[in-house]
């Protein structure tokens, strides 16, 4: 006789569902998460993971929302950490680096998204994410197209080197201070298009 089944509640039963999917993209790429694949990995039926999620875009909205709270608490990490923009860009580089290298693909994937719905339904809930961030600096009613450009172009630069650095292909300090350089000459064009 086998072991006794566990019994979880839906919440429970959802997070673990999530979690194989997490694996999943972990062991096999982005590409490979479905509904079927997500049901081998957690060990349960598909009909049990079609009860959660209805088809692939929507397994697939619910990792990159769980990615995107990840990274909005480390988001609130460094807001209460840092006080001026270079500091805060700094520190996010750093926490950034700390977070699982699945979930640095994965919002990567989505601030390169053209793809899938789910993706970019993930890609506008970010950028809702950024601009909220950022507002407290600036207007984006009011200022150019261009400046949400360049900061959504840093947010992607920042993601690069956090994987780069999670992966040991670069070192933290080199990782820190390319984008200290960057930031750096990146002021001087904010400064144009405001």
């Amino acid at each position: 006789m086998g072991a006794p089944r566990q019994y979880l509640s839906p919440d429970d039963r959802r997070l673990m569902l999530l979690d194989a999917a997490r694996e999943l993209v972990e062991t096999d790429g982005l590409d490979a998460l479905s509904i079927p694949a997500v049901a081998t990995k957690a060990g349960a039926s598909r009909a049990l993971v079609y009860s959660f999620f209805p088809g692939n875009d929507a397994l697939l909205a619910a990792f990159f929302a769980q990615c995107i709270q990840r990274y909005q608490h480390v988001l609130d990490l460094v807001d209460a950490e840092a006080t001026d923009a270079h500091a805060r860009a700094i520190r996010l580089l750093r926490s950034l680096s700390e977070l699982p290298i699945t979930d640095l693909y994965s919002l990567n994937a989505v601030v390169h998204s053209n793809g899938s719905n789910a993706l970019m339904t993930a890609r506008q809930d970010l950028e809702a994410l950024t601009k909220a961030r950022w507002s407290a600096l600036y207007d984006f009613d009011s200022a150019p197209p261009a400046l949400f450009t360049v900061l959504w172009l840093f947010a992607g630069i920042t993601l690069t080197l956090a994987i780069d650095v999670n992966a040991g292909n670069t070192s933290l300090d080199g990782a820190e201070a390319l984008l200290r350089g960057l930031l750096n000459g990146g002021r001087g064009f904010l400064t144009t298009i405001l």
